[in-house]
């Protein structure tokens, strides 16, 4: 489980991680009087709850669905300037399952950020905020260790009518080659640089993704907020290898006989996301 934090807000929130998908809602604070029509300081949603599809969220079809099934706010799946670098491999999810052999109570999936060209997410962030200028459509962005690259993602997606954002630095397995994810996540140092080139260009409200693979996740969060991000976000997947198939002497998930380390989530983490 993880949870949502706002700077300078009594509202407590509630994320429950079921497989592969991620549900933020908030629940009402000691200043709430049970008023279903209180809103966050910070942005203002039709309804008060936000909704993440980490693995199938990766168009505006997905996106527009959520909005028609009355979600106040989705996260679209992360983007990044250069979807070239990003090549998702078929298969990259493998599941734990319980002493029955039934129960699934584990996923890992080694999926990175969105490999769909960024010009085609602008203009479905467009489309989107056309379709639905009630709801809150939050971008969900990643980049590598410069400056430049950070302001002209923030720009684009603002020029694009996004309402906020979350910055990814949690990918267990995202781009570790590009100082992406988990692996900027994990330098307090180079997470509040970057932090502050974001905060010097964006409009709109800001919070940064913690990672759990970290010893003390208190120092990232403290970086993110000394640069003035307005929330954290907690956790992403927990780093991991899900196994060996015992019959093919293969890991999993294999693709062409090899894997890599990627994220674990769904029931068998729920315990250390309450930890957070």
């Amino acid at each position: 489980m993880g949870s949502l934090f706002v700077r300078g807000s009594r509202q407590r929130w509630l994320s429950c991680c079921l497989e592969t998908s991620v549900f933020w809602a908030r629940l009402p604070g000691p200043n709430d009087h049970a008023d279903p029509s209180h809103k966050c300081r910070w942005t203002q949603a039709a309804k008060p709850v936000r909704h993440r599809l980490r693995a199938p969220g990766t168009n505006l079809s997905v996106i527009n669905r959520a909005f028609r099934e009355g979600w106040g706010a989705v996260i679209a799946k992360t983007v990044s300037l250069d979807s070239s670098k990003v090549v998702n491999v078929t298969p990259r999810y493998a599941k734990l399952l319980a002493g029955d052999g039934k129960e699934v109570i584990g996923w890992e999936n080694i999926e990175l950020i969105s490999d769909r060209p960024f010009a085609i997410w602008l203009d479905e962030f467009k489309k989107c905020k056309d379709a639905h200028p009630k709801g809150v459509l939050i971008a969900s962005i990643m980049e590598e260790y410069r400056k430049e690259a950070w302001i002209e993602i923030v720009e684009r997606c603002e020029a694009a009518g996004v309402d906020g954002f979350e910055l990814n630095f949690s990918c267990p397995h995202g781009l570790p080659e590009r100082k992406m994810g988990a692996a900027m996540g994990q330098d307090p140092d180079i997470l509040e640089e970057v932090c502050g080139w974001v905060m010097g260009a964006a409009k709109r409200p800001v919070w940064a993704k913690m990672t759990p693979n970290i010893t003390h996740i208190e120092e990232p969060s403290r970086a993110a907020l000394r640069a003035g991000c307005q929330g954290l976000s907690a956790i992403n997947t927990i780093r991991s290898v899900m196994g060996v198939n015992l019959e093919t002497l293969r890991p999993e998930p294999s693709v062409e006989g090899w894997t890599t380390p990627g994220g674990y989530s769904s029931k068998a983490c729920g315990r250390s996301r309450c930890a957070w």
